[in-house]
């Protein structure tokens, strides 16, 4: 289940250390991890990752994980007791003046490949710490738009996916780029994360999100801001 608590621009984290992990856990982490690697065109970075343990108000603490035990915990949900990983991430919605701006995942990613989500998104890996500059970090990583584009950034939702056992921090970015120039900015970026960008007027927000594949956290953040 997907839910969305508010949130606000006074959103902090704040890091506590991370719980050890016996030999044998790590074993299996390993193992798993070279089972997701098998075979992969394209294989993942195994960085770090920030786990949420809790919540105070709009602080917000955890520790730094590696990608690897993430992986291995959504290959093997038991070890959710043992490790209790529940990433925190970005994940923003972008404005233009031609509309809202969607990524096509690329088909090499772990999550929803190929599937289209608002931009853009990204774990929090401590570099930096802060979750709106990782956003905008994220944004000129995956799309080519500079920080420097963006007129407005407001932090404004926590999305809790049950499921998944994670955690975004919603925000709304807005840019006054052309569609045009978005997506000459991401054709140079070599389009790795993103294969193509679609900006979608409002008004063609209900047909675009039903004949797509628009990933849940999407569709959530769409309606909340009153825009499908």
């Amino acid at each position: 289940m997907l839910r969305l608590h508010p949130l606000g621009d006074d959103v902090s984290l704040e890091i506590v250390p991370a719980p050890p992990i016996d030999t044998t856990t790590h074993d299996l982490i390993r193992a798993l991890w070279a089972r997701e690697q098998a075979g992969r065109a394209q294989p993942m970075f195994d960085g770090k990752l920030f786990s949420l343990i809790e919540r105070n108000g709009s602080i917000l603490r955890g520790c730094f994980v590696d990608y690897s035990a993430f992986v291995a915990q959504r290959a093997q949900p038991a070890l959710r007791e043992v490790l209790g990983i529940r990433m925190l991430a970005v994940s923003g919605l972008l404005r233009c003046p031609d509309g809202i701006v969607f990524g096509q995942r690329a088909d090499h990613v772990l999550q929803d490949p190929e599937h289209w989500e608002l931009v853009p998104s990204g774990g929090i890996d401590g570099t930096p710490l802060d979750p709106r500059a990782k956003l905008l970090e994220e944004l000129a990583e995956e799309t080519g738009c500079p920080a420097s584009a963006i007129t407005r950034n407001r932090v404004f939702a926590l999305a809790e996916d049950d499921e998944a056992h994670a955690f975004e921090i919603c925000i709304e970015l807005e840019t006054g780029l052309s569609a045009s120039e978005l997506t000459n900015l991401h054709n140079a970026t070599g389009r790795i994360e993103y294969t193509a960008l679609a900006i979608v007027s409002p008004a063609a927000l209900p047909v675009f999100s039903a004949t797509h594949p628009v990933v849940e956290l999407s569709r959530a953040l769409l309606a909340n801001r009153g825009l499908l």
